[in-house]
């Protein structure tokens, strides 16, 4: 037990009454000037007290890792009046919560941020923490990318729009309409961007991207050369 408030204020003593006849170790307490656990128990090994302090036990556990999954969200837009963003948010909500994965809301807004991040940079940083990044928005699509993570991208709208053409456009294999999304799809999705192999298809996406960029500077050069 690790709370001097439940020892100190007789929360337990109820709970130990069954246990009246046997010995009682209180381990990894807090003793605080005014406790007195010896009428409780028959041996203290305090975590601290007022004239010492130990290591405390959770120190010798083995830590747990479970899949780090941010989730960036567009909400509504009323250009897309078809848009079932709501659906996709059950979808995840489901998924995740049967994969045991923690998830990390992320909003890429700049101003006026949801989670308080103030600067691109600092978005970009929470990004490239993720294992994976689940997303219904463009810019949260590609940036995960260009910070080296995987993404599943959700496009909200039944029929597809710039989501998915974005996706299309450089190549990135896991993106999903939501017209065409269940709870089987999206697991598997999630899967496969876990796997090994997804970081170095990330890098491949990214370097075809920039060669079609290069294509796109030489069109914007050339129409300002035609417009003087």
């Amino acid at each position: 037990m690790c709370s001097s408030d439940l020892l100190t204020n007789g929360h337990v003593k109820p709970l130990m009454k069954p246990f009246s006849s046997i010995k009682k170790v209180a381990l990894n307490v807090s003793v605080v000037e005014t406790s007195d656990l010896s009428e409780d128990f028959d041996v203290i090994i305090a975590r601290d007290s007022m004239v010492d302090a130990r290591p405390d036990i959770s120190l010798a556990t083995t830590p747990e890792k479970v899949p780090v999954i941010g989730l960036i969200y567009v909400g509504k837009q009323k250009e897309y009046p078809t848009q079932q963003h709501e659906r996709v948010e059950e979808l995840v909500d489901t998924v995740l919560a049967k994969l045991g994965a923690a998830r990390v809301m992320i909003d890429t807004k700049i101003p006026h941020n949801e989670y308080g991040l103030q600067s691109i940079a600092q978005i970009e940083s929470v990004m490239s923490h993720m294992d994976l990044v689940i997303t219904t928005r463009l810019h949260g699509s590609v940036l995960t990318l260009l910070n080296g993570v995987p993404v599943v991208a959700i496009d909200s709208v039944p029929e597809g729009a710039k989501v998915s053409r974005q996706m299309a456009a450089i190549g990135w294999p896991l993106v999903y309409r939501v017209s065409d999304l269940d709870e089987t799809k999206l697991e598997q999705a999630i899967r496969n961007a876990l796997s090994k192999n997804m970081k170095a298809r990330v890098d491949q996406t990214i370097t075809k991207a920039h060669v079609k960029l290069e294509e796109i500077k030489k069109q914007f050069i050339n129409s300002l050369s035609n417009l003087s």
